[in-house]
C-alpha cells in the first residue's frame, strides 16, 4: 500500500511539474537540435569567423521564431517540419580558396518531423537552393530556402499553396526553448 501511495504521489508530482513549466515534446526536440547545432565545432568556427570578419565578439544565439509546417501533398509526399529562425552572429566562407567570406546575424534550421533529420541554412547553402524537390532532403531545403527569404523580408505569402498548415509558436513556447538552451 505504501509503495502504491508513493508511486501515485510521484506520478502526481511529475504531472504537476509538466503542467507548471515542463517542455512539450516539440519544444524539447527543437531545443535539443538547436543545442546540438550551437554546441558543434562548426558553430564555434562560424562565431570565430564572425569575429575575424567584423572585429566584433559574437552574441549568444537565441531562437527568435519557430513555425510548424505541414502539408499533405508536396510533390506527392507529406511534409511535416519545424522551421527555426535563430539570431546568431556567424561568419562563413563563400569561397574559402579566394578568402571570400560573409557574416550574418541569423541562420535557420529545418527539422523534418518524420525523420528528425535537421538541415541548417549554412551547411545546406539554402540561399542557393537548386530547385530539386524530388527527395525528402530537397523538399526540406526548399522550405528552408523560403523561410530564409522570409526571415530576410524577401518573401511573403504561402510556402506552396493554401492547403498547408503553418502554426507559429507563441512567445511563451519560444521562451521555454531559449530557457532550455541557457541551462
Amino acid at each position: 500500500m505504501k509503495k502504491l501511495l508513493a508511486f501515485l504521489l510521484a506520478a502526481a508530482m511529475s504531472l504537476s511539474l509538466t503542467a507548471c513549466g515542463g517542455m512539450s515534446k516539440e519544444q524539447q526536440l527543437i531545443a535539443d537540435v538547436v543545442n546540438e547545432t550551437i554546441q558543434s565545432e562548426d558553430f564555434a568556427q562560424w562565431q570565430t569567423l564572425f569575429k575575424e570578419f567584423t572585429g566584433n565578439t559574437a552574441d549568444a544565439p537565441e531562437v527568435r521564431s519557430v513555425l510548424h509546417y505541414q502539408i499533405d501533398d508536396f510533390e506527392g509526399e507529406k511534409a511535416d517540419c519545424y522551421l527555426i529562425n535563430i539570431s546568431a552572429d556567424i561568419g562563413y566562407w563563400i569561397n574559402e580558396a579566394n578568402q571570400e567570406g560573409a557574416s550574418s546575424n541569423k541562420f535557420q534550421i529545418c527539422i523534418d518531423n518524420t525523420t528528425n533529420i535537421s538541415y541548417d541554412s549554412i551547411h545546406s547553402d539554402a540561399a542557393n537552393f537548386n530547385g530539386d524537390v524530388s527527395t525528402a532532403e530537397g523538399r526540406a531545403l526548399y522550405l528552408l530556402w523560403i523561410y530564409l527569404n522570409m526571415a530576410n523580408d524577401d518573401y511573403s505569402g504561402s510556402f506552396l499553396n493554401d492547403t498547408e498548415i503553418v502554426t507559429e509558436f507563441s512567445e511563451k513556447d519560444i521562451q521555454a526553448i531559449n530557457d532550455a538552451l541557457s541551462k
